[in-house]
């Protein structure tokens, strides 16, 4: 059975006008990227990216910083979120309130993380080593 003139004018209509399934979704959303340093402007790869909401419904998110550093989110719903990142031997850096729009890429610029103090409680990844001098015995 063939579609009516009509209704086939009406299709073309609608996505004409930006209505069409596939092209809407896609518009709506965006995303966010940026790369992790260290102070040296060394990447840091297989930090630990988290994408999470304020106010808002959406899911919270995680992701992880390639070898050259660089992080991306895509498919981001609009609204307002806070960017917190990790890496062993690192603080934890936060960046909150970076607003998203719908259809854009939010540049989340160059992050640059701090060496993190041994007598941080948040790090694990500091060893302090505790040596004494040998016993030495003279005739």
């Amino acid at each position: 059975m063939r579609p009516s003139t009509g209704l086939t004018a009406l299709i073309a209509l609608l996505a004409s006008c930006g209505f069409g399934l596939s092209g809407h979704a896609s518009e709506s959303n965006a995303t966010i990227r940026g790369v992790i340093v260290d102070v040296t402007g060394a990447s840091i790869g297989n930090a630990s990216v988290r994408l999470l909401p304020m106010g808002h419904d959406s899911v919270e998110r995680e992701t992880g910083s390639s070898p050259d550093g660089t992080f991306s989110f895509d498919r981001v719903f609009p609204g307002e979120f806070t960017l917190k990142i990790k890496a062993p031997g690192f603080r934890e850096a936060v960046m909150p309130h970076l607003r998203v729009d719908a259809g854009k890429t939010k540049e989340a610029g160059t992050v640059t993380l701090q060496i993190a103090d041994c007598h941080d409680p948040s790090v694990i990844c500091c060893l302090q080593v505790t040596a004494a001098a040998p016993e030495t015995r003279t005739r």
